[in-house]
């Protein structure tokens, strides 16, 4: 299983932050573990110039867009990597 697809996907179509010790479970890793794939995923997000970040702290984590990205840019993005992963929006 490719964790940072599953961590990216899981963000990607939750509906807020989601809590650390979800993907500690589902992927059987611990947190600082976890924290070192968030950072590759986003070194990734910033190499392919896409307009997202995962935010995070100790606990949780949510994807959000860049402050320069509008609401209306914002949704188009997700519907955009919504349907490359193949998840409905």
């Amino acid at each position: 299983m490719n964790s940072k697809k599953v961590i990216s996907a899981v963000l990607l179509v939750s509906d807020g932050p989601v809590e650390h010790e979800y993907f500690e479970k589902l992927l059987t890793i611990n947190n600082s573990e976890l924290i070192n794939l968030i950072d590759e995923i986003n070194a990734n997000f910033e190499n392919a110039d896409i307009g997202f970040f995962i935010k995070y702290n100790d606990f949780k984590s949510d994807i959000v867009t860049k402050s320069e990205i509008s609401e209306r840019h914002a949704k188009d993005v997700l519907a955009f990597i919504s349907a490359c992963f193949g998840i409905p929006n």
